[in-house]
């Protein structure tokens, strides 16, 4: 017996220290690609906090992340502080879910190196992690949350201010809360304890008011300015069969994230394919029959277990499918907040539950004998299905780590590292300045200010700059012989040499046949291809003076 206890007391941090093993090496063999490095250089290049506000105010995030990398730029320039602080909170994440959460020893294992726990939000620097801590904290204080408003609300309002997604989670909790205080448990709650009453309320008003700030705060930093390139536009509800299955299968690669096996995986999924990719009626098919089971199974479990916890999954997963069909379809990162949701749901439903139904001489607990995991621990035939299906849809989360996890330790998820160490060599064989180091296009290469951390030169907007601003103006084409004829004259007119970091093959041709060829060499320097993300492949140009020419090393 003394042993059963010991490990049931050392088992959180046995397993939060494999998880912290894994996730140390999944990063270090991690290339953060341009949308990791986007916050960084919005966070780095900002001089105060009312700039930081100005210059994510294209980024359709809420400002919590970029606020924490701010305070990190503050400190160093060097992005891998940003991993290891991603590094923290995911960790942290496990270690709540390890120690906290309600469910078997075996579920823990298979949530804390599933498929977003480990990769997707973990191993991939965003600011979804930060919403998964958020939520795991929230699940945490849930059975004091009548007790304890104002932290309740104050977590909440944080939670809102990570993702837009994690937005609509919070919203639906915080809508769930209120009609609880008022109108359930806590209002019972109240009765039993009045002479706690006034400071409960005083917490409850306090708290309201902070979270309303928040949600507001947060709603207005996500809504795009009118002139942003991509994402504008109006919730567009008209009925399109093709697209609500493209967006019922959000929910399928939410909890059936097992990519197709083969080099480019991110983002696709073996049984619909990529998101935006043709149509095929019958595996979209399969998937809306097995999403509809599942949303049915997990209503009605969550029904007998906890009402307020079928209010929140169901509004939350309403609105965040509402949000995927009417405004934005997104990725697979975006789509795991359905997961995380039925996680949360889940958990707080087991909390729910009344101890005085757990049969006495079933030996569920980890503490004192008193876990709440009646409904899937008791000797009825449903909860056992139930209990067999969760731990096989967790199962196959695990199994969707695997494929992702291993071909990232082998493969380079972009191609900007191994590209960015090829320029800093070939930067060493001028004096300082004596370089223009351009790029082309600006989403893709601006990785690159971020390893070399100087600015970049944008033929597009013909200045220098660092992080992409999603307007029409960056986001402008430009022909390949007006790339090399604008770059040719800057350098004749600044009598200084340039390197061009392209994220696709330019001709050089055109060129070669222009007014420029007598005195401007143009040299396809090196390629870097064979990335995860097809997008992050790389063409170094050099653009050098006759008379003034430089070996590539």
């Amino acid at each position: 017996m003394g042993t059963l206890s010991l490990s049931r007391r050392y088992f959180p941090i046995f397993l939060t220290a494999i998880f912290l093993i894994f996730g140390i090496i999944g990063m270090a063999h991690h290339e953060m690609w341009r949308d990791e490095l986007q916050a960084w250089l919005i966070a780095r290049d900002s001089s105060s906090l009312p700039d930081l506000i100005r210059n994510m105010r294209y980024e359709g995030h809420p400002a919590l992340w970029h606020l924490l990398l701010y305070v990190l730029t503050r400190f160093t320039h060097n992005p891998i502080a940003m991993q290891f602080l991603h590094l923290l909170i995911g960790t942290l994440s496990v270690f709540l879910v390890a120690k906290y959460s309600p469910f078997t020893r075996l579920q823990k294992f298979l949530i804390t190196f599933g498929y977003f726990s480990l990769y997707e939000y973990l191993v991939i620097s965003r600011n979804y992690a930060l919403g998964v801590l958020l939520i795991c904290l929230t699940c945490c204080l849930y059975p004091q949350r009548f007790q304890r408003p104002f932290l309740f609300l104050f977590i909440l309002g944080l939670l809102a201010n990570t993702s837009f997604h994690s937005w609509i989670i919070s919203v639906s909790w915080a809508i769930a809360f209120v009609i609880e205080y008022r109108f359930g448990s806590g209002n019972d709650l109240s009765i039993k304890h009045r002479k706690y009453l006034p400071s409960m309320q005083l917490g409850f008003i306090l708290g309201s008011i902070f979270y309303l700030i928040a949600i507001i705060t947060a709603f207005l930093l996500v809504r795009p300015p009118q002139d942003r390139y991509r994402g504008v536009g109006g919730v567009d509800l008209q009925p399109n069969f093709e697209h609500f299955l493209r967006s019922i299968s959000a929910i399928w690669r939410s909890y059936f994230p097992l990519s197709q096996f083969q080099e480019q995986f991110w983002s696709s999924n073996f049984l619909v394919g990529r998101i935006g990719s043709d149509i095929h009626y019958l595996s979209q098919g399969i998937a809306l029959v097995m999403v509809l089971i599942i949303l049915g199974l997990v209503a009605t479990t969550l029904f007998k277990l906890s009402k307020t916890s079928l209010l929140i999954y169901g509004l939350g997963t309403s609105l965040l499918f509402a949000f995927t069909y009417a405004k934005f379809l997104g990725g697979l990162r975006h789509h795991g907040h359905f997961y995380i949701l039925l996680l949360a749901c889940v958990w707080i439903a087991l909390l729910d539950i009344k101890p005085k139904k757990i049969p006495k001489k079933i030996d569920v607990g980890e503490e004192n004998g008193k876990d709440k995991r009646l409904f899937f621990q008791n000797t009825d035939h449903r909860a056992k299905v139930v209990q067999m299906l969760f731990t096989l849809l967790l199962s196959v989360q695990f199994l969707a780590t695997l494929w992702p996890y291993a071909t990232d330790l082998r493969l380079p998820f972009t191609m900007n590292q191994i590209a960015s160490q090829y320029l800093a060599d070939y930067i060493q064989n001028y004096d300082r300045g004596e370089l223009i180091v351009a790029g082309y296009q600006i989403p893709s290469t601006s990785a690159f200010s971020a390893r070399l951390n100087i600015p970049l030169y944008y033929p597009q907007m013909k200045s220098y700059g660092s992080f992409m601003i999603w307007t029409k103006e960056y986001n402008q084409e430009i022909e390949d012989k007006e790339i090399f004829r604008h770059l040719a004259e800057l350098i004749l007119q600044r009598e200084k040499d340039c390197v061009l970091i392209s994220d696709e093959k330019i001709g050089l041709k055109p060129f070669r046949d222009s007014a420029y060829q007598d005195q401007i060499k143009v040299s396809l320097l090196e390629e870097f291809t064979g990335s995860i993300v097809e997008s992050e492949h790389f063409f170094i140009y050099g653009i050098q003076r006759r008379n003034m020419l430089v070996d590539a090393p």
